[in-house]
């Protein structure tokens, strides 16, 4: 057990440094323990500024996201940290356009660095950015706007190359990708069409590219016109795994050309922050997407509350699949009143489709903190897996089956754990969810009793946390392959890998508690969350010893 020193008082090391009240923690050499105290102490911008010289984002992040303007930090912590592209993104969507075109400029963006000087104003610097883009037409009509007529006349009467053909774009493409320039490459694969030859090799260049962008709805576009396959089938997965991982951001007011005024009632399938649906809520800005649609950031007229609001878009009024399951999350999560389970308040039809209203979470989903590089303390594992254990065992405990636990379905906020999506659970009465079959998860995570079809109980779920806890140990999960076929044989037919490979140190107690709850035969599992939770007591921390206390709490 540390003991508190007076070193751990900023106030104190102040004046055992002889300094006066105004010492600065960050004036001293940056270490993991001047960063802490820094957090601890409230002065969260100069924790994060240690963290990141520390080379530690993922701290940094987690001390954005208690800041007042956390929006703003995070797009900081992505300049720093050599993702400006990602800054970028951020600072548009906070209105931001000056600061947001210099961060697409820091990332060679020049197309949407131009699009942005152009919001800011700045017709001069958004043609040059244009032309540095190839969009000459755009540039002319920016220079002859900041009063430069003879460079646009000079642009005017450049000549067009011609478009190349589908094997000319592939490989142009590849060479722009090649020399780094990705804002090239992904302009010249935008041009491909589906009926060219080559469109299906241009798309597996071009889905990375707008995974990376955030353009997660033209990649699944684009991947749909393509055969089943494995690639699709990667790529789209990936898209999904990047959705799951948006962090929390608030987009700018819309304009009146989107919305017609300020704030109005919503009356199509688009939702823009500052309308009001359904008459009760005021639409303060959009989190991201769940599984089945945007999940929008949201204030209770009648509860005086924030909420979170998933929305199904979709043109039918009723009926359809994805409808069905957005109800059945409803029945299902409503029935879960436990604190390690998002809160799941009533369902609503809007003229574009269905919402649903959820407690509102201020945190990062699980996935956002694994890190191969630097895994996470042993308390702190014991932690999340315990109260994920206490939330599974309240569900299952009401026959409800989660199916689809993993990583980006736990959100860590700074009082504790919660499971999200329970929207393909299955309630062990539902007879529409047990067809032969029918297989709905994330392949990764998936159980072999899941994968085989088979009548699912509670210990389904336990293998998952299994995988869970194996990915958390090593940094990494136990099985990995583009390809889902594969992935679901491994599950079947292959051992998990030893853990130790990845951390030498986990100790053999660690070591059995994965073999347990990875067992293929789901007799020798874990029988009960119950279990789980009372294996996780004695497991030993990073000291080697065993601590029969509650579990330790997240590290946030």
């Amino acid at each position: 057990m540390m003991l508190r020193t007076p070193l751990h008082d900023p106030g104190k090391l102040a004046q055992k440094h002889g300094r006066k009240s105004d010492f600065k923690l960050s004036s001293v050499t940056t270490s993991p323990r001047i960063a802490a105290m820094l957090e601890e102490s409230g002065r969260l911008e100069e924790a994060i500024q240690s963290y990141l010289e520390l080379g530690d984002s993922a701290a940094a992040a987690r001390v954005a996201l208690r800041c007042p303007d956390p929006e703003r930090q995070m797009a900081n912590i992505h300049l720093k940290s050599g993702r400006p592209a990602e800054a970028g993104h951020l600072l548009a969507k906070l209105g931001l356009s000056r600061e947001a075109a210099e961060a697409y400029e820091t990332g060679r963006d020049w197309a949407r660095a131009a699009y942005r000087w152009e919001a800011a104003g700045d017709p001069r610097r958004a043609a040059e950015a244009y032309e540095k883009a190839g969009r000459v037409r755009d540039a002319a009509r920016c220079f002859m706007a900041a009063g430069q007529p003879e460079r646009a006349v000079a642009l005017s009467s450049q000549k067009r190359a011609p478009a190349p053909t589908s094997s000319q774009a592939v490989k142009l493409a590849a060479q722009h990708l090649a020399a780094g320039d990705k804002a090239r490459a992904a302009s010249v694969l935008l041009q491909m069409r589906p009926t060219e030859a080559g469109f299906a090799k241009g798309v597996l260049l071009l889905a990375p590219l707008l995974i990376e962008e955030g353009f997660f709805d033209e990649a699944l576009s684009r991947l749909a016109q393509l055969p089943l396959g494995p690639e699709r089938l990667y790529w789209e997965e990936q898209v999904r795994k990047a959705q799951s991982a948006l962090p929390l951001i608030q987009i700018a007011p819309p304009t009146e050309t989107e919305t017609g005024t300020d704030t109005r009632e919503v009356t199509g399938g688009r939702i823009f922050p500052g309308q009001r649906l359904a008459g009760r809520y005021d639409i303060l800005g959009r989190l991201g997407r769940g599984g089945m649609g945007q999940v929008y950031k949201a204030h209770d007229l009648e509860l005086d509350e924030t909420v979170a609001i998933k929305t199904l878009i979709s043109p039918a009024d009723d009926g359809g699949p994805e409808q069905g399951r957005l109800l059945r999350e409803v029945q299902i999560c409503r029935r879960i009143s436990h604190p390690n389970v998002v809160r799941v308040y009533d369902v609503g039809r809007f003229p574009g489709g269905l919402f649903v209203t959820m407690e509102y979470l201020n945190g990062q989903s699980l996935d956002r903190m694994i890190d191969p590089e630097q895994p996470m303390p042993l308390a702190q594992i014991r932690g999340i897996l315990s109260e994920v254990a206490e939330g599974l065992r309240e569900a299952h405990g009401l026959g409800i089956i989660h199916r689809d636990l993993k990583p980006a379905n736990v959100m860590v906020t700074p009082s504790r754990i919660k499971i999200l999506d329970f929207g393909i659970a299955r309630l062990g009465t539902d007879p529409r969810m047990t067809q032969a079959g029918f297989v709905l998860g994330s392949p990764s995570y998936m159980s072999p009793d899941q994968l085989q079809g088979m009548d699912l109980d509670g210990r389904s779920d336990l293998y998952s946390l299994g995988i869970l806890a194996y990915t958390l140990l090593a940094g990494r999960e136990p099985f990995e392959s583009p390809e889902p076929t594969v992935l679901a044989l491994k599950h079947l037919q292959e051992a998990v890998p030893d853990v130790r490979g990845f951390r030498q140190d986990t100790p053999d107690a660690w070591v059995a508690f994965l073999d347990r709850l990875l067992a293929k035969n789901r007799d020798d599992r874990f029988q009960s969350a119950a279990e789980v939770h009372e294996a996780l007591r004695g497991l030993p921390d990073s000291s080697g010893f065993a601590t029969q206390l509650a579990p330790a709490p997240p590290i946030l």
